[in-house]
């Protein structure tokens, strides 16, 4: 059940994004909680069953939380004012494509610290070189170039080197807590 709820919403984002608000988002497509996204939908196709699908939610999930402070609540607030020349559907799905790229990715990760990192990467404990091993995979295939592919990244955006810097220590983090503490 869960797999298709994921399948359907990933079809939606990608329709969405892509498709129907490809002019508006412009560059932001390419933001790390976008990206991410995607990702967070593949992870519940597959159940959240995927460490690595796991491991680059939870470790992204700091830094999306800054950005919905950041980002969205001013966006939200502004929402009229921003989007003055756009047409009722259009703002609604505008509003639907915010609504639904950081929460569902915030309300997964706090259940998975909930239920506690440690039976979420049940198959990563105990540390052993295999577990190492997709920590390092997952951060230098999955989670780093999420970052680098990030467009503010290109432009040389403050908010990038911070991104890498809270993307990296959460990261760290969670391989920690989950193999060592």
């Amino acid at each position: 059940m869960i797999g298709a709820i994921g399948a359907a919403l990933l079809i939606v984002r990608l329709w969405l994004c892509e498709i129907k608000l490809k002019d508006i988002l412009a560059h932001r497509r390419c933001y790390i909680s976008r990206i991410t996204n995607y990702l967070y939908f593949l992870a519940m196709l597959l159940r959240f069953e995927n460490d690595i699908f796991n491991l680059i939610i939870v470790s992204a999930l700091p830094v999306i939380i800054i950005g919905v402070f950041v980002n969205d609540i001013p966006a939200y607030i502004n929402f009229n004012k921003d989007y003055v020349n756009e047409n009722g559907k259009t703002k609604f799905l505008i509003l639907c494509e915010g609504l639904t790229v950081h929460p569902p990715i915030i309300i997964t990760g706090i259940i998975f610290y909930v239920t506690d990192l440690k039976v979420v990467f049940s198959s990563l404990i105990p540390m052993s070189l295999n577990s190492g091993i997709t920590f390092a995979m997952v951060y230098l295939l999955g989670f780093l170039p999420l970052i680098l592919f990030d467009i503010r990244w290109k432009e040389r955006k403050p908010v990038a080197k911070w991104m890498l810097f809270g993307g990296t220590a959460s990261f760290l983090w969670v391989m920690l807590y989950v193999c060592f503490i």
